[in-house]
């Protein structure tokens, strides 16, 4: 019996409508159903193990799918442009979600990564550009945002970022313009560059004093105990920023950390601070 479907095996069969995968299949291959703009109906058997790099690229028409407990990994790009998708649960079986895997899925409203202890990071450009986005739940095992991860999520409101999170990348919550509210937790060490830039809707914010900050050149913590440094652009353009704390550790406020955050009427620049960056506050 037939266990895997080949990579590119119905690329762009643009005409195809419904797809039934036998449960003899263990691997859909790289780009295996890529193109097909038209499915409207995707049954995903428990035997499947591994869905590939691109394996639904473009799928435009179905609006749900049910990933079973069997899969354990979701490839690179492996859902990128499903815009009617509207909803996904990611089960505990999954130990990898690769690159953009999720990117361009502009109707998904709603995703629930089940705890799984085998990944522990939300990939580069995961759910880039899901602009309908507006629930995430991120589990217990994540400790790591990488970046671009919700670059554009338009519709993101709010979002709470669990104790296990050590590092926010960069970029990684960027255009985010509806982003109002978002708990950083005391966990928290690192922030990369622009990680909040254009979140025009975020009121406040608390930086933890566990921080340690994030080199722009060598993208690693420096081996610092409390937050020495606000990055550059970390929070650029946030314009309906009223309030931030800046802990007392900090010693420098880089490039355009607060370029734009045109509602921000009172700060308190802690005694600590030794150096403020070239439009750290500019208009």
């Amino acid at each position: 019996s037939v266990k895997t479907i080949g990579r590119y095996s119905f690329y762009n069969c643009s005409k195809l409508t419904k797809i039934f995968i036998p449960d003899s299949i263990t691997l859909i291959n790289d780009h295996s159903f890529h193109g097909c703009s038209d499915i409207s109906l995707i049954i995903i058997p428990s035997s499947v193990i591994k869905i590939g790099n691109g394996a639904f690229y473009d799928c435009k028409s179905f609006k749900q799918i049910t990933i079973p407990d069997s899969v354990e990994s979701i490839g690179e790009s492996s859902f990128y442009g499903c815009s009617s998708l509207t909803s996904i649960l990611i089960p505990t079986s999954v130990k990898s979600i690769s690159e953009n895997a999720f990117k361009n899925c502009s109707g998904l409203k709603g995703v629930s990564l089940s705890y799984s202890k085998s990944y522990d990071s939300i990939e580069k450009c995961a759910f880039r550009e899901c602009t309908s986005l507006m629930q995430i739940t991120i589990p217990f095992n994540i400790k790591t945002i990488k970046k671009r991860a919700f670059f554009g999520c338009t519709s993101l409101s709010k979002i709470s970022i669990p104790s296990s999170v050590t590092t926010i990348e960069k970029d990684a919550f960027s255009g985010c313009i509806n982003l109002t509210q978002i708990t950083l937790p005391s966990t928290l060490e690192s922030i990369g560059f622009g990680a909040f830039s254009g979140c025009k809707s975020l009121e406040n914010i608390l930086l933890p004093p566990s921080m340690k900050t994030f080199s722009q050149t060598t993208k690693e913590a420096n081996n610092f105990t409390s937050l020495k440094s606000i990055e550059n652009r970390v929070f650029e353009r946030c314009s309906s920023l009223k309030l931030i704390t800046i802990p007392e550790s900090v010693e420098s406020i880089k490039f355009n950390a607060f370029l734009e955050c045109r509602s921000l009427t009172k700060i308190t620049i802690p005694s600590s601070v030794t150096s403020i960056g070239i439009g750290a506050f500019s208009e």
